[in-house]
């Protein structure tokens, strides 16, 4: 048997995702398919398996990539037209073309006045002019307004 039906049932499940609500019932799905076709390949329930683990997968894939983070302590929470004072640890530092750098951050606290609420999450930093010494692991605060990263549209891209 050819690689079509196991393709067709994966994109049956991106279709389906559609129009089926995001729950925690199909990533469950996916890996029941996949140990319960590992336990009965040789019989004849072997390919019914196969065919319904590509078709979770597709739809727990979609709604993987396509829910953003909704938990009320994830960074996110805080992108508005306010400054907020944000305290993270750097992971990455990356040299910009033109001079700046870009770090990238785990997110730690957000500061509102005297309250400091943990959150969840990574940033990205974008500094215009200059070089920092700053290194990975480096703890640092900042003052910024939150965006969203803006998507260009370019087939296959990645949608944190």
């Amino acid at each position: 048997m050819g690689l079509w039906p196991h393709l067709l049932a994966y994109v049956s499940g991106l279709i389906s995702a559609v129009y089926l609500p995001t729950t925690p019932v199909f990533p469950g799905l996916t890996l029941a398919g996949g140990l319960s076709f590992l336990l009965l390949r040789r019989t004849r329930f072997g390919l019914p398996l196969l065919l319904l683990f590509f078709w979770a997968l597709g739809i727990a894939l979609y709604h993987q990539a396509l829910t953003p983070p909704s938990a009320p302590a994830h960074i996110r929470s805080f992108v508005d037209d306010d400054y907020h004072r944000i305290y993270g640890t750097v992971l990455t530092v990356i040299p910009r073309y033109g001079g700046g750098l870009c770090l990238d951050l785990e997110a730690e606290t957000v500061a509102e006045g005297h309250t400091h609420r943990p959150v969840l999450g990574r940033l990205r930093l974008y500094i215009d002019q200059g070089n920092s010494p700053v290194s990975p692991g480096q703890r640092i605060a900042f003052r910024s307004r939150l965006r969203i990263p803006q998507l260009y549209g370019t087939p296959g891209e990645f949608d944190f």
